[in-house]
């Protein structure tokens, strides 16, 4: 089992993705305006996934970081998995 993950992964009814295509697929699955990020991929992956790794490594010093993930509400359990 690995003990370092550095990247995002999602598994969704089209398959697996990772790192900006991730991030792209699962914006999109939140519906509404955030639908519009699937302009995104008109951009190169890799210029894409530069600037998720640019973003992945700053994040905590950008957006600060908690001591504990927050535990899911009851009606938000079954999106995750067991």
């Amino acid at each position: 089992m690995a003990t370092h993950m550095d990247s995002f992964v999602l598994l969704d009814g089209n398959g697996v993705h990772l790192r900006s295509d991730a991030a792209i697929r699962a914006l999109e699955h939140l519906g509404g305006g955030w639908r519009t990020v699937r302009l995104l991929r008109l951009l190169p992956r890799v210029v894409r996934d530069t600037v998720y790794d640019l973003v992945a490594q700053r994040r905590h010093r950008w957006f600060g970081s908690m001591e504990y993930c927050r535990l899911p509400e009851p009606g938000e359990r079954a999106r995750f998995l067991p």
